[in-house]
């Protein structure tokens, strides 16, 4: 004998028990109710399964208050969440989360590999690390435009009838403050773009060298503080030019932080990020009913211990060696 299925509404949701019913999707996550987990999911007939797990891992979840201090508050989702749900939002937001994590990642493989080569001693640690970086900066290339998905779905309801708004990060930023505006655009958001543009061509110009005009990452260095760039390559000029050498806290022998360029690139998405919020934010005289006052989506995930080490991986890059997080 099995046990009757347990379907509810979603009124029955606890963080949708206010939730006005003005037309707006209704969101449906993880809930955790400050004891215990809940999950739900919706059916061809609107009823809703609810379950209750006894943990989750990895995932996003609604909540008053987060579940366990490592877990971290997604603002950009809460905004959101609250004030402008909607199926384009909830879409853009897998993938976008999807590629926060793999940039974190990034960096917990670097301690991984890091440990391997300690006693792997073969001169394969140059392409594996080199290999590593490529993957960073396609990522972060990729975390942009979904950033850009996520403005798109922000605004559509505001763009004039016949505009269609360009469908990658680079295309819309690099039009004029006024070419910006006519597509429905806030003049905060518009800025978002504006402040953002350089640092973005700059790091989408060393992903296409590599991706489609045959440039080379050339030599990683293995040393006793860490892994090191040159100056002196296709990665380090480039970072001259945007001005960024300095930020890999270089040795005396010229050769900068691999540590410090990969952080440098998870906390550049991540600010991008809480930057994108505020001026979402601020484009609103008066926001709209708040669809569950008071809850917040954050991010349970293994790699949120790096978010917390993200300023000090730049800051002293060479301090950490070639150990692992928890040494």
């Amino acid at each position: 004998m099995t046990d009757k299925v347990p379907y509810i509404t979603t009124d029955e949701i606890p963080y949708l028990k206010d939730c006005p019913k003005d037309g707006r999707v209704r969101p449906i996550s993880t809930y955790h109710d400050g004891k215990h987990w809940h999950s739900y999911v919706l059916q061809p007939d609107k009823r809703v399964v609810a379950m209750k797990p006894i943990e989750v891992f990895n995932t996003s979840y609604v909540a008053l208050s987060p579940a366990s201090p490592s877990d971290v508050e997604i603002p950009l989702l809460t905004f959101l969440f609250q004030y402008f749900p909607s199926v384009e939002g909830a879409s853009a937001h897998r993938m976008l989360y999807e590629d926060v994590e793999n940039a974190l990642a990034v960096l917990h493989k670097y301690f991984i590999l890091s440990r391997h080569y300690d006693t792997a001693h073969d001169l394969a640690y140059s392409r594996v690390f080199a290999t590593e970086l490529e993957y960073a900066l396609f990522n972060h290339r990729s975390a942009y435009d979904l950033l850009h998905k996520f403005s798109m779905a922000f605004i559509q309801p505001y763009v004039p009838k016949g505009k269609t708004i360009p469908d990658s990060f680079r295309r819309f930023a690099e039009k004029s403050d006024e070419e910006r505006l006519e597509y429905g655009f806030s003049s905060a958001i518009s800025s978002f773009y504006a402040a953002k543009k350089d640092r973005f061509m700059l790091l989408r110009e060393m992903r296409d060298g590599i991706g489609h005009h045959g440039r080379s990452i050339d030599w990683i260095f293995k040393l006793a503080e860490g892994v090191g760039i040159a100056q002196d390559s296709f990665i380090g000029h480039a970072l001259e030019k945007g001005r960024l050498w300095e930020m890999t806290k270089p040795l005396r022998n010229s050769i900068g932080s691999y540590l410090a360029l990969i952080a440098f690139l998870a906390q550049d998405l991540l600010i991008a990020i809480e930057d994108f919020t505020a001026a979402c934010a601020s484009s609103f005289d008066v926001l709209p009913s708040s669809t569950a006052a008071g809850y917040r989506i954050f991010v349970r995930s293994n790699l949120n211990a790096h978010r917390a080490k993200l300023a000090e991986y730049i800051e002293k890059p060479w301090t950490f060696g070639t150990k692992p997080l928890s040494s």
